[in-house]
């Protein structure tokens, strides 16, 4: 029960006492003069049923922030101080942010390492295919200087037969010649000693004119005797200079096809190996490598986020617009959460919500902050009346350290109770709507409930 209930029932109770006692005495004491009647005329109003309470100003919208981690650095930097007015995203605090700075380089080096990794071994996959591709190629050429070394090696039998062919026939042509001159030499010689025989002249003047006439065919016949024999000799030098020209050059022919044969099979190994090896990597090795490469780069990409949010959880940011209500440390001091200085903070809750212990925890930080434009009166209703209490309600709230006096309406009620000392309440919520703007955060104050009105 409302401990100022309580004293309005006791004071009540020691007033009828003291009437009681006041008759008795007037009956059992005649000569006492009677009470004089007095009468006053009856105004009419509206009657109005109400639940008193008592309760803190808040604002709703109250937060404290905390620096993240187990073990955050020093404080470097405190730009606001209690009372500022900040707007969303100001900084109100920064620790030394050195380790997260390090971790942060850290993780994006890992993560560089990790694509260079994934880039090596598609690259690896890329150059084996190449190297299978340029081995495919390599066969392909070889196979067209084999055929082209034995079109050539065709060509040139052909040519060379066609050289050797036609010095042979020179060197008939010279040889039936040099067989026509030797005969022509031999007919001459004949006809000159027959004609000399039968003319029947001076043996003298007939010999010396025979003579002279042999000698001169005779003479015509040795030079083109000779001159076939030279053409002979040429034929024969021209017939075995062309048939060693041919041997030359079909041996060369015939090496270069082979060469060719042996570039070619060799070619075909390779391709083969070539083929083996980029199977085996395509199966077995670099589509391990590139999905090892591919895995490391996302745990990187992770660490690398966590390591920025370590980064961004050395400043502390404004949630929203407000005002600082308090700051727990100074530069160069370990950064401490600071409890506001609240009922519901020092309150020992009595049941499973433990609403007071998730109350003071959002209401704890190293910077505490407030949305100044919207206010509230949490009020503690007694057990016995919270069941009249119910949302849109007016109320009315005095502040006693000031003396100012505010409307509200009735908002949240908990459904969770708290005790304290021994005493069963629930938090219930007055919303001032914009007033109480010159009162200070957590002033008591006393709050009455209209729950009926009656004309």
């Amino acid at each position: 029960m409302n401990r100022k209930k309580i004293a309005i029932n006791t004071g009540l109770s020691v007033i009828l006492v003291a009437t009681a006692i006041e008759g008795i005495k007037t009956v059992g004491n005649p000569s006492q003069p009677k009470p004089v009647e007095q009468t006053a005329e009856a105004n009419q109003g509206t009657v109005a049923t109400t639940v008193s309470a008592t309760g803190n100003l808040d604002a709703p919208k109250t937060v404290g922030l905390v620096f993240a981690g187990t073990q955050p650095g020093l404080v470097t930097d405190v730009p606001v101080k209690i009372g500022d007015q900040v707007q969303t995203g100001a900084v109100l605090a920064k620790v030394d942010n050195r380790t997260a700075v390090n971790d942060l380089d850290q993780a994006t080096a890992a993560l560089g390492t990790a694509k260079a990794q994934l880039k090596s071994a598609k690259e690896e996959l890329h150059v084996n295919r190449n190297q299978l591709a340029a081995a495919a190629q390599t066969f392909k050429n070889a196979r067209l200087s084999v055929f082209e070394a034995k079109q050539r090696f065709g060509l040139d039998s052909g040519n060379t037969d066609g050289l050797v062919g036609a010095s042979e026939r020179e060197l008939f042509a010279a040889r039936h010649d040099l067989a026509f001159s030797r005969s022509r030499t031999a007919t001459n010689s004949h006809d000159a000693t027959t004609t000399a025989t039968t003319a029947g002249s001076p043996p003298v003047t007939t010999t010396t004119s025979a003579t002279s006439t042999d000698h001169n065919g005779q003479s015509q016949a040795s030079v083109t005797a000779s001159s076939s024999r030279s053409s002979v000799a040429g034929a024969e030098s021209g017939v075995v200079t062309q048939q060693v020209n041919r041997s030359s050059t079909l041996l060369s022919d015939h090496q270069s096809v082979l060469t060719a044969i042996g570039q070619a099979q060799l070619a075909l190994r390779n391709v083969g190996v070539a083929s083996a090896t980029n199977g085996i990597d395509h199966r077995y090795g670099t589509p391990a490598l590139i999905a090892s490469a591919k895995a490391a780069i996302a745990s990187a990409k992770v660490q690398v986020a966590i390591a920025k949010v370590a980064l961004d959880d050395t400043v502390l940011k404004a949630p929203f617009a407000g005002s600082i209500v308090y700051v727990a440390g100074n530069v160069g001091e370990t950064p401490a959460s600071a409890p506001r200085g609240t009922t519901a903070v020092s309150a020992t809750p009595n049941g499973p919500g433990s609403v007071e212990d998730r109350d003071a925890a959002t209401q704890s930080g190293f910077v505490i902050m407030a949305d100044m434009t919207h206010r509230e009166v949490t009020a503690q209703v007694d057990e016995a009346d919270i069941g009249k209490i119910k949302p849109g309600q007016k109320a009315t709230v005095t502040f006693p350290a000031t003396g100012a006096v505010v409307t509200g309406i009735v908002g949240q009620q908990d459904l969770q109770e708290t005790v304290i000392n021994n005493v069963v309440e629930y938090n219930v919520k007055i919303d001032l709507a914009g007033n109480a703007a010159e009162e200070k955060l957590g002033q008591s104050s006393s709050v009455v409930i209209t729950t009926a009105e009656k004309d």
